[in-house]
């Protein structure tokens, strides 16, 4: 059985941070507060690409 492997691009709290120009506190934060979802792998935490892009736009 043939699956389709889709990569998934992630970023480190790191360069999330460096990327809104904040820090590591503020990133924290927001995935605490659900502003940012983040994705755990042993002790590491990582977020989707596209769902940190998602989260630069607008909402009105």
């Amino acid at each position: 059985m043939k699956t389709a492997s889709s990569k998934v691009e992630l970023y480190t709290r790191k360069e999330v941070a460096v990327l809104f120009n904040c820090s590591l506190r503020t990133i924290y934060n927001w995935s605490k507060s659900g502003r940012l979802k983040a994705y755990g792998l042993g002790s590491r935490v990582f977020y989707k690409v596209d769902e940190v892009n998602a989260s630069l736009t607008p909402k009105f």
